[in-house]
């Protein structure tokens, strides 16, 4: 029996939620899940005006991906997503690497 395969697109605060949650759920080795996000960074955005005004460092809003993660459960792989095909359940990064998607 093949692995089902999960990708979530974008580490923003759904991201890094059904990331978190699916590694809670799913027991090691049972899916293979990778989180593909642009930047290696997830930032606080109700946190953005401190580092305006100076009561913050960009260090304590913006947190490591990887840091997040579980490496065991979940796999991080920073590049940006070109294209998305529902009907393939594949997704193109601009490295044009092709990941099979499960669509709920």
């Amino acid at each position: 029996m093949n692995k089902p395969k999960i990708v979530i697109l974008g580490a923003g605060y759904g991201g890094i939620i059904t990331s978190k949650s699916l590694e809670k759920l799913l027991k090691s080795g049972e899916a293979d899940v990778t989180l593909i996000n642009k930047h290696e960074y997830h930032y606080t955005t109700t946190q953005l005006h401190k580092t305006v005004v100076g009561t913050a460092a960009d260090r304590q809003i913006a947190m490591s991906i990887p840091e997040l993660i579980n490496p065991i459960k979940t796999h991080f792989l920073q590049a940006t997503v070109s294209s998305v095909d529902i009907q393939k359940k594949k997704c193109s990064l601009q490295a044009a690497t092709l990941f099979h998607m499960i669509i709920y």
